[in-house]
């Protein structure tokens, strides 16, 4: 199921019926976060024309 609002993974989905998947991380001293896209976006990620490295 697709949550509400912009896909943060855009073009990375296993399907056009859901998201690419990927794991927030918490600090638990400052609160910061960070995202971390699932292997399987960044396996896709490698191979798409929509997306360049930086």
């Amino acid at each position: 199921m697709r949550g509400h609002g912009p896909d943060p993974l855009p073009k990375l989905a296993p399907s056009a019926f859901s998201s690419a998947k990927f794991v927030p991380v918490v600090c638990g001293d400052c609160g910061s976060v960070k995202f971390y896209a699932a292997e399987e976006a960044r396996a896709k990620m490698k191979e798409s024309e929509h997306w360049e490295k930086n």
